[in-house]
């Protein structure tokens, strides 16, 4: 909701051929692939955005992909750890 709020094009459960991407926010200058885990890590989450591919279909189109892998903790209700990987 946030990125639409800031006039981002966004997608959610987001589908190819290689799964299904959890959020994807274009931006004017770099396209952002976000993966949840819930109750794993943020590592897990960047791997698997990684061995999918999820980020290939951007790549290409003259802007930035960055792909984030987020974890979330369901007690705490937030994200507790999150780490960015650029990709070309």
């Amino acid at each position: 909701m946030t990125f639409i709020l800031l006039g981002h094009a966004t997608g959610s459960e987001r589908s190819n051929y290689r799964g299904r991407m959890d959020t994807v926010v274009e931006m004017a200058d770099k396209i952002v692939v976000l993966e949840y885990k819930v109750n794993g890590t943020a590592v897990a989450a960047l791997d698997q955005l990684a061995a999918r591919g999820y980020h290939h279909e951007f790549l290409g189109r003259g802007k930035r992909v960055v792909g984030i892998g987020v974890n979330l903790d369901p007690e705490a209700r937030q994200a507790t750890e999150w780490l960015t990987r650029m990709y070309q």
